[in-house]
């Protein structure tokens, strides 16, 4: 998919706030239930009927805040035969690693004097996966949707980020179109990025 033409910053009003989803745009992960399983060493059950998490209803209600993480690795293990240390493995797996370059690119945003943000549709484990990697340390402020009980894209989580941030202006960056409609909606900048090569559209961009 092609960039929005007027993705380019040098193209706009530059926002004081830049804001970055995680997964697909700073982190590498997969969604894809049979990779993370293969990532994890996690034998699936012939019947599995779940290509992606976001099929299960549990992991929706899970990083909206609307069911707990016991509540959520008991449904997840259900779907495994009852193996809960499987269903942690398995969940433990959909985060992988930092896409090369992510923080090098936080830190020549801070050096040019943006203030920076993560916004991103999470849980506790992942996030406290994802915190060693050294990107919340780089940004403002790191809003998780597990911390809210709201998801993107629905305009509350970024009307409740910008409270949190007291910022006026921020552009977004996300690898969900929904979202980035959804920040709009908001009245916030945003654009699309792809997760195939993330960091260097954004480096192009920014």
């Amino acid at each position: 998919m092609e960039l929005p033409s007027n993705a380019r910053l040098g193209q706009r009003k530059v926002s004081r706030w830049i804001v970055f989803d995680l997964g697909g745009v700073l982190v590498r992960i997969t969604l894809v239930v049979h990779e993370a399983a293969q990532l994890a060493n996690v034998q699936l059950p012939p019947e599995w009927a779940f290509e992606r998490f976001t099929d299960l209803p549990a992991f929706q209600d899970y990083q909206a805040g609307r069911l707990t993480c016991a509540g959520y690795l008991e449904a997840l293990a259900g779907q495994l035969g009852g193996d809960h240390q499987a269903a942690e493995q398995l969940h433990d797996a959909i985060v992988i690693e930092p896409y090369p370059g992510a923080l090098d690119l936080l830190d020549s945003l801070r050096s040019r004097g943006f203030r920076l943000g993560i916004l991103s549709n999470t849980n506790a484990p992942h996030w406290e996966k994802i915190r060693p990697f050294g990107l919340f340390q780089r940004v403002d402020l790191a809003l998780g949707s597990h911390e809210v009980a709201l998801e993107k894209p629905d305009p509350a989580i970024y009307s409740e980020f910008a409270r949190q941030s007291g910022g006026q202006s921020f552009l977004f960056f996300d690898d969900s179109l929904a979202n980035v409609e959804g920040a709009r909606e908001a009245g916030w900048q945003a654009d699309w990025v792809s997760p195939e090569d993330p960091i260097r559209q954004l480096s192009e961009l920014l």
